[in-house]
């Protein structure tokens, strides 16, 4: 789009623009017939020609109209969010860019009668499309991807003759009856609707360690369904809705980015830290080994938040849990990292989520020091990791004089690979590094650096190195997208949160993500599950645009 035919949106639905992020803001919970409403403050003289007067005009954007109407959003910490902020001045929200032939309307007054009419008026402007438009093909297009790559069929109609077929097998009994619990054995895919097994007795309940996705089985499995018979009259409603839809070829792909300084002043108070945890987690953030080998049983029960200062001080264990809070023991640094947390999306889980995902399995506690870190693993969906440095106290002499407050320049660095890179990067790193055991679980050392960044100078993605380090320093986020197989390294010690995120728009992605990195390059004993429960919430979100199809 040309900086002639565009003008500058942010959202102010009932004046709530002050401190409003487009990727969070309360716009996405309602706007007509979940639509998304923004404003242009034509004030915010543009010299694309935004027009003049100082009055506010406002647009309602349905969900496809990104698409079919050329908008184009801007994240606020790109090159060119940046220079479009320090022109017009504004930094608290990400940019939209729409034609300058969109159609703009008065914005809602700010009085609850004159905003009851207001509304009125844009309605019959704007009438409410039937259900079936309220689904959005858009959404019902993403759903029927992912359901394609789920059941491993090309295209719709060869998806709804799974489906067909599932319909004849009768109900697979499984002892463990939480399907977000359920992984394949091998890749720890989040299994739903159906799977693989070893033929076995008919009689004989299923064992979910015993069962495979469909991208680990062999031809000596034999199918075994696990859904409903009304969930599978669910999923053919929704995919003859979009018989011509098609497995997706190859992922789409966000690049990894940071957004700098958020709290960077923030310094980690380890024990106030630790003692704000559950004890549950204390105990589980080192390996059993580590704690049998360094310290007595009772002792890492009976005092859990001394026995993990002395592991990560003075031991040098790289300390890792899920980030539960100890409700009875508060916690000033507990709380001011769950306020940073809180202001970031995927603070609220998505409704298909609702009962499936386990909220202290999605956020992550990390502490180490400098050396220790992460080999490569992938995110199946998005996820964010913040850092901060930790107040160390002085010692010796030095108690005497003032403790230094400078922060350290930089915390950790990033290694990042391209998803379209992944299977050349595998076979790099067992034949040029000398590492069998491929790309799952490498740790890149100082002398592999040249070697990583000739490798990526040499695979190209879109005129970029598909191979990038990123720094991150206190108080910096990076935005991890899904299927970019990454390792991290802390350069000093420092305080990591990290947390995982789900948006059902992205299902499609996170299901090739599936198929085409984690179930091939990342399995085995050390493979994390996939707690995000991915194919549980397809399903939720087909019954769910079910509902709205009918």
């Amino acid at each position: 789009m040309s900086s002639d035919d565009r003008r500058f949106l942010f959202c102010t639905y009932e004046h709530c623009h002050d401190g409003l992020d487009f990727k969070r803001g309360c716009w996405r919970k309602w706007c007509r017939s979940r639509a998304k409403f923004y404003s242009l403050h034509v004030s915010h003289r543009h010299k694309c020609g935004a027009p003049s007067g100082g009055s506010t005009y406002s647009y309602v954007l349905s969900r496809d109209a990104e698409a079919e109407g050329g908008f184009r959003f801007v994240s606020k910490s790109t090159a060119e969010g940046i220079a479009v902020r320090q022109e017009l001045g504004w930094e608290r929200t990400d940019l939209v860019w729409v034609p300058a032939s969109t159609k703009l309307v008065p914005s809602v007054p700010a009085s609850k009668a004159a905003g009851k009419r207001q509304r009125e008026a844009e309605e019959e402007q704007y009438p409410q499309p039937p259900l079936k438009k309220q689904a959005g093909d858009a959404a019902i297009d993403n759903l029927c991807s992912a359901a394609c790559v789920l059941l491993n069929a090309v295209d719709g109609a060869a998806a709804i003759q799974t489906i067909e077929q599932l319909q004849g097998m009768q109900n697979a009994v499984l002892r463990n009856t939480e399907l977000s619990t359920c992984y394949c054995s091998r890749c720890r895919a989040s299994l739903a609707v159906f799977a693989f097994q070893e033929l076995h007795d008919p009689d004989v309940p299923v064992q979910p360690e015993e069962l495979f996705c469909s991208q680990c089985c062999n031809d000596s499995m034999t199918m075994v369904r696990l859904a409903t018979t009304e969930q599978l009259q669910d999923w053919l409603t929704v995919l003859h809705s979009k018989p011509s839809c098609k497995q997706p070829l190859v992922m789409q792909v966000i690049w990894p980015t940071v957004v700098h300084s958020v709290k960077p002043s923030l310094q980690v108070d380890l024990q106030d830290l630790l003692r704000g945890i559950s004890h549950a987690s204390l105990q589980a953030g080192f390996g059993e080994s580590d704690i049998r080998d360094h310290v007595h049983d009772d002792q890492a029960h009976s005092k859990p938040v001394a026995t993990a200062l002395d592991l990560v001080q003075k031991k040098g264990l790289y300390f890792r849990c899920n980030f539960q809070i100890n409700p009875s023991s508060p916690s000033h640094t507990c709380a001011a990292l769950l306020q940073v947390k809180g202001f970031r999306p995927g603070n609220d889980v998505c409704e298909e989520a609702h009962n499936l995902l386990d909220p202290m399995r999605t956020s992550l506690l990390l502490l180490g020091k400098a050396t220790l870190g992460t080999g490569f693993h992938v995110d199946r969906t998005q996820a964010e990791n913040i850092a901060f440095s930790v107040a160390t106290k002085p010692q010796g002499k030095a108690k005497t004089s003032k403790a230094s407050s400078q922060q350290p320049s930089m915390l950790a660095r990033w290694w990042f690979v391209h998803p379209y890179m992944t299977a050349l990067f595998d076979q790099f790193v067992t034949n040029d590094l000398g590492r069998p055991e491929g790309i799952a679980g490498f740790k890149p050392n100082v002398e592999h650096f040249d070697a990583m960044y000739a490798f990526g100078d040499r695979h190209m993605v879109d005129g970029r190195s598909s191979v990038l380090a990123i720094l991150q320093g206190p108080g910096d986020i990076v935005q991890v997208p899904p299927g970019w197989p990454h390792a991290v390294t802390n350069l000093e010690f420092c305080c990591k949160l990290a947390w995982d995120y789900i948006n059902t728009s992205h299902l499609s992605t996170y299901m090739v993500v599936r198929r085409d990195v984690a179930s091939k390059f990342f399995v085995g004993e050390n493979t994390a599950d996939d707690y995000m429960a991915v194919a549980p919430i397809l399903n939720a979100a087909i019954i769910r645009a079910c509902r709205q199809l009918q």
